[in-house]
């Protein structure tokens, strides 16, 4: 199984609740990969991908996701889901 999570940040740390469902991914099993998305996000992808269990770290990185506006992100979440369970 693949699971996809998607990482809530303020550019610089990782929201609580992210770790929460890290966590419960981690209980489900398989690979998790984490989705982050905004703009600059060099810091807190660095941050992720220290995380324990996270396999991998995909970021969508641009200007017009800054504000993490669910118009803007849900086209990329939509462009990834097929390939996760």
């Amino acid at each position: 199984m693949s699971i996809l999570v998607l990482i809530e940040h303020n550019n610089s740390d990782i929201n609580a609740a992210s770790f929460n469902t890290l966590s419960a991914a981690k209980q489900i099993g398989g690979d998790i990969t984490a989705l982050i998305v905004g703009e600059k996000l060099s810091v807190v992808a660095e941050k992720v991908a220290t995380i324990d269990g996270v396999s991998k770290v995909i970021t969508a990185d641009d200007p017009s996701l800054s504000h993490n506006l669910a118009e803007n992100v849900a086209p990329v979440l939509v462009g990834l889901a097929d390939s996760y369970s």
